[in-house]
């Protein structure tokens, strides 16, 4: 239960609203906006990029910031936009991601919920 509060007052901190207004409106974050917001998650969700790193060693900064959106519920879409890569590679990402952490080929979908449900 407290890592659901925790993940909610995350949610509602100004860098993560701005940053999902802006990309709702096509436009991409700044990359200092964006280490902003992964600062605030290791700090409200500690285990959750330390759970990353443990199940995926050479994890790039990249593929975590791209878990965190995920785990802050942007739309593939909105991840698309947020890193400036299309939706096409949102995917194939996803699956790659999904077989290097979870040792699961399920569809893409399944990714979310294993991000989710991940410390």
């Amino acid at each position: 239960m407290e890592g659901r509060i925790r993940e909610r007052k995350l949610l509602a901190e100004t860098v993560v609203r701005e940053i999902r207004n802006q990309v709702r409106a096509g436009k991409q974050p700044d990359r200092s906006e964006l280490q902003t917001m992964s600062e605030l998650v290791a700090v409200y969700l500690p285990q959750f990029v330390e759970k990353l790193r443990q199940l995926y060693p050479s994890i790039s900064d990249d593929n975590i910031l791209f878990c965190i959106l995920t785990r802050l519920h942007f739309t593939p879409k909105e991840i698309a936009v947020a890193l400036g890569i299309s939706q096409q590679v949102v995917s194939n990402r996803r699956k790659r991601l999904n077989i290097c952490l979870f040792k699961k080929t399920a569809g893409t979908m399944r990714f979310a919920y294993n991000i989710h449900h991940l410390a």
